[in-house]
């Protein structure tokens, strides 16, 4: 796809450009396109540098509506990247220009992202510019889609996860959502069920594995290994966990920096806990087959 995208930018360059207007917006959009094509696969520096070359094409000609959507974009690149406070910025003056020309929808969809960033980064309260500045009234399916991810994500960020599943599952039910924020949800419904619901976890697992690999959305696989990883390491299965981390691994080299320290604190992690472990057989510690006790002699957050 991103061949085509790039074979049909080539096609339209070499045949001239008999309207400006329609050229800018013609060109932006290809390349929109395959910006979207390489951040859903993980490719997020060559995305940055589309998305880059996208907004300076709009801020030259002034099209705001368009320099609010690269912020918005340039913000879930660099979130995803752990450039945290280059992602803010984003996303702030992307709220600025979208809450200008009121359009809830996208509004709100700048909302919810700077909503996830805080929620990664623990920032997350009731006092939050995504609940204060969230549009009211609106009967747009996408509005109310993110206003029940931004509610979810509060209740999970206070470990309210009950509510914060049925909010979840009530989203993930609204037709016409893009799959990246579906996936996001999965993100979320397998954490809780690592918490509180391990019958639930495996089928939920294969089914993220299964979206993800079927469309090719590389951030979302690197994040179902790594919950793989936790879940095997709680049954004490330290194979499938060396296993699990070593496929994230392998997507995290051409994925980020952030995601590649994210897989060694992990290895770190798994070598602490099986020297736990060495020690709590040495004491005749049963634990094995029991993963809430697992789950507090290992401290896994």
């Amino acid at each position: 796809a991103y061949e085509s995208f790039k074979q049909s930018l080539n096609f339209f360059e070499s045949i001239g450009q008999p309207n400006e207007i329609y050229s800018i917006k013609y060109t932006a959009t290809i390349n929109n396109n395959m910006a979207t094509l390489l951040k859903d696969q993980g490719r997020l520096k060559e995305s940055i540098q589309i998305y880059k070359s996208i907004l300076q094409l709009y801020e030259q000609n002034s099209v705001r509506h368009e320099v609010a959507n690269c912020y918005n974009s340039l913000g879930q690149c660099y979130r995803d990247q752990q450039y945290f406070e280059i992602a803010k910025d984003y996303f702030y003056k992307s709220f600025k220009l979208r809450k200008e020309y009121n359009e809830p929808m996208e509004l709100s969809e700048t909302l919810l992202n700077l909503c996830i960033l805080e929620e990664r980064t623990g920032a997350l309260t009731p006092d939050s510019l995504c609940f204060i500045e969230f549009p009211k009234d609106s009967e747009s399916s996408v509005v109310k889609f993110n206003k029940l991810m931004i509610d979810g994500l509060l209740d999970y960020s206070q470990k309210k996860f009950s509510l914060a599943l049925e909010k979840f599952n009530e989203a993930f039910g609204i037709q016409g959502i893009e799959l990246s924020y579906k996936l996001l949800i999965l993100d979320y419904q397998a954490n809780i069920f690592l918490e509180k619901d391990f019958k639930r976890f495996g089928d939920h697992l294969k089914l993220w594995k299964a979206l993800t690999k079927e469309n090719n959305l590389i951030p979302s696989l690197f994040k179902a290994y790594l919950i793989d990883f936790r879940f095997n390491l709680l049954f004490l299965e330290f194979d499938q966990a060396k296993s699990s981390l070593k496929e994230a691994f392998e997507i995290a080299e051409n994925y980020s920096k952030g995601a590649v320290r994210l897989v060694e604190e992990n290895q770190e992690l798994l070598g602490k806990r099986m020297s736990l472990i060495d020690k709590a057989q040495t004491n005749d510690l049963k634990i094995r087959d029991q993963p809430e006790k697992n789950q507090e002699i290992l401290e896994i957050k």
